[in-house]
C-alpha cells in the first residue's frame, strides 16, 4: 500500500474504527486489548507524523530567527518523543 502524507487522516480513521484490530485479531497476533491499544497507538502516530511534516519541519525550515528555530526543535523532539512512547508503550518493538 502507498502511503502520502496526504493519507494521514483516513489512516488514522481506519485505525480508529477497529478494522486493524479486527486483522490482527483474525490472524491472533495479539490480544483484543493489545490490538485497540495498538490501532489508537497508531492513529495518534500518523497524526503526530502529519504534524511533523505539515507543520513542524516547514517552520524550522522558515524559521526566522535563532528563538523560532530553537521553539520548532523542541516541537519536533517533543513529537519524536510521543511517537517512541506509543512504539514502547504498545510493545510492537519487542521481539515474539
Amino acid at each position: 500500500m502507498s502511503v502520502s502524507m496526504d493519507d494521514h487522516e483516513r489512516l488514522r480513521q481506519r485505525f480508529l474504527t477497529g478494522e486493524l484490530v479486527e486483522q490482527l485479531q483474525r490472524f491472533a497476533v495479539l490480544s483484543q486489548e493489545e490490538a485497540e491499544a495498538l490501532g489508537l497507538a497508531l492513529a495518534d502516530i500518523a497524526e503526530e507524523v502529519a504534524t511533523i511534516y505539515r507543520d513542524i519541519l516547514p517552520r524550522l525550515e522558515q524559521a526566522p530567527t535563532a528563538d523560532a528555530f530553537r521553539d520548532a526543535l523542541v516541537d519536533l523532539a517533543l513529537a519524536l518523543r510521543h511517537i517512541d512512547y506509543h512504539l514502547h508503550d504498545t510493545r510492537v518493538l519487542d521481539p515474539a
